[in-house]
């Protein structure tokens, strides 16, 4: 099976607990092939998502965050400020909005759209070294993922396209050929292997920006 890397370009995001700063950093789907450890809260079993309005906050995040005690974070909430980017009309489309609606109406045309999406911390997941499931990032189900990604791509060059995505290989299928396979086909691909070797790679990448 195949599963494209939803990751969510967030302008923002906010804790309700901690600095209560504004934030910049990375959102992408819960992989449920991967269980990692956690440091308070709880994950459901291997080969499930967490809930959709569930988010899996990394260790690493709570000293930036004067978090002392993982438990306090349990059950407040995160959420993420979205922004789609205008649409890019066509002098065809421009002249329809024109003749229709006005310069009021092309003006909200081609306003970017904000949405405001809140979540809720189940788990805090404990910094790894052996685990790539376990890297600097939010983490949020495989279905509010693509729901957010779709929000930002709709109407876009980047709607229905997708940088990453995972394949799982077959009982009895070594990764090894499939990632030999498709290299030959012009593909980058990593193992599951390769990637617990990125980990040790991983810094934080929470970052303030108010």
């Amino acid at each position: 099976s195949v599963v494209p890397s939803y990751t969510v370009q967030a302008q923002y995001v906010t804790f309700a607990f901690g600095t209560h700063k504004k934030y910049t950093t990375e959102v992408t789907r819960y992989n449920s092939a991967v269980l990692p450890a956690v440091v308070a809260g709880s994950l459901p079993p291997k080969g499930q998502q967490i809930g959709d309005r569930d988010v899996v906050v990394p260790e690493a995040y709570l000293e930036e965050l004067g978090v002392k005690n993982p438990q306090e974070a349990l059950g407040t909430q995160v959420t993420l400020h979205l922004v789609r980017p205008a649409k890019t009309l066509t002098d065809e489309q421009i002249r329809d909005i024109l003749l229709r609606e006005g310069q009021e109406g092309l003006a909200k045309a081609v306003q970017p759209e904000t949405k405001d999406e809140t979540f809720t911390i189940s788990a805090i997941s404990k910094k790894s070294d052996t685990s790539f499931a376990a890297s600097q990032a939010l983490y949020i189900s495989e279905a509010s993922a693509k729901r957010l990604s779709d929000f930002l791509t709709a109407g876009t060059d980047q709607e229905g396209k997708f940088l990453v995505a995972f394949a799982t290989a077959k009982n009895g299928v070594d990764p090894a050929a499939v990632k030999d396979r498709l290299k030959q086909q012009g593909f980058y691909a990593l193992t599951s292997q390769d990637m617990q070797q990125l980990a040790y790679q991983l810094v934080s990448v929470l970052q303030g920006i108010v």
